[in-house]
């Protein structure tokens, strides 16, 4: 199902079970490799099959294979390399058509690279064919250079986004690039004839059909962690997913993103919140930490970050974790498994499904979160 907020709704659609008080999403194994068209369509129909809410992909054109999100180094059962990467809508429209229900998102594209009369023509078109399940995550991207703010360290994968940004000509500042390519896509999903002249688009008389079938168009979601980033979502009105980050930091983005909906004269309740973040399921969290440090032990700057920025250990230290992200203001968990093998990350869901989200149901909230919620 579609996650996000939407005037248009589908009654065919599956809803969230009762009792839930969170979503829940995987990242397909669309990169590494454990990628491949298989692989994809295997834990799309698993993930629904378990009534898990979404599915997403990831998105890099040019791509060093410097950072796996669902995967692990080492000796993985699969067939591809570090460096594969299928493309984010292709993977996703072949997802789609291999599922009923499930919803579809983008976790996240990295707009100033996508031509927005080509981009809101996809996802227009993937929204009509899978009856209205897609959920619009963009991105900016990370900062060129390594900053103190980083909370993930990226390394030589820098490298790789900025030969991708020059490649596409994404010179210059990127936010208004970011808000203008927006501002174009909506006059073309609501407009039977827009035109449009900005800085860096131009067209006249567009006429772009299919519209989407979510009116006025999917639910959009920003991704990042930066001010920035929470100040695009309150002016776009959209959801916010930050990837790796701590409860605190939810937390203090929460208050900090209805502070500037207020601002931007948004009062109706937050959209979604989510986190993007790898899940380790093991015996113990030293288990779990000895299994996924050569995947992740070098994105993070030393063991304290890499606990408080994962859902790593046993079910029940992932339902605790997981129940404190969702007091800090989340309402949404994506999960980025590190495993061997596709089908260790489909029992990696079943283990997920059967063991932890009933573990986290039975957590109540914390008196603050309660009252946030109202609030």
């Amino acid at each position: 199902m579609s996650i996000g907020t939407t005037t248009g709704s589908d009654p065919g659609r599956a809803q969230v079970p009762a009792g839930r008080s969170l979503r829940y999403g995987v990242m397909l194994p669309q990169s590494g490799r454990l990628a491949s068209m298989q692989a994809v369509v295997d834990v799309a129909q698993a993930a629904e099959a378990l009534d898990l809410d979404m599915v997403s992909v990831r998105d890099h054109i040019i791509f060093d294979g410097a950072y796996i999100s669902v995967g692990m180094r080492g000796e993985p059962a699969g067939v591809g390399d570090d460096r594969t990467m299928l493309e984010a809508l292709e993977a996703l429209t072949w997802a789609a058509a291999r599922t009923e229900r499930i919803g579809l998102g983008t976790s996240v594209l990295i707009l100033p690279n996508r031509h927005p009369l080509l981009l809101a023509k996809q996802i227009a078109t993937l929204d009509a064919m899978s009856g209205g399940r897609v959920t619009l995550g963009l991105g900016i991207g990370p900062n060129r250079r390594e900053t103190t703010e980083d909370t993930v360290l990226l390394s030589t994968h820098r490298g790789s986004l900025s030969r991708e940004y020059d490649s596409f000509g994404a010179h210059g500042p990127r936010g208004p690039r970011m808000d203008e390519y927006l501002a174009a896509m909506r006059l073309l999903w609501t407009e039977e004839a827009p035109s449009f002249d900005g800085q860096y688009v131009h067209f006249e008389r567009a006429m772009l059909f299919p519209k989407p079938v979510q009116r006025p168009h999917p639910p959009l979601i920003v991704g990042g962690r930066s001010d920035a980033a929470l100040a695009r979502a309150a002016r776009w009105d959209a959801g916010w997913m930050p990837s790796q980050v701590t409860t605190e930091e939810i937390a203090g983005g929460v208050a900090r993103l209805r502070e500037l909906r207020s601002q931007a004269g948004h009062t109706g309740p937050l959209p979604t919140i989510g986190i993007n973040v790898h899940s380790v399921l093991a015996s113990s969290v030293a288990e779990a930490h000895r299994v996924a440090g050569p995947t992740l032990g070098d994105h993070f700057r030393d063991l304290d970050a890499y606990q408080a920025r994962t859902l790593s250990g046993d079910p029940d230290t992932l339902a605790a974790r997981i129940a404190a992200y969702r007091d800090a203001g989340a309402d949404y968990i994506e999960l980025k498994p590190v495993v061997p093998s596709v089908d260790a990350l489909i029992d990696h869901l079943r283990t997920f499904h059967d063991a932890v989200i009933p573990a986290v149901a039975a957590i109540p909230p914390t008196l603050s979160s309660t009252s946030e919620t109202l609030a």
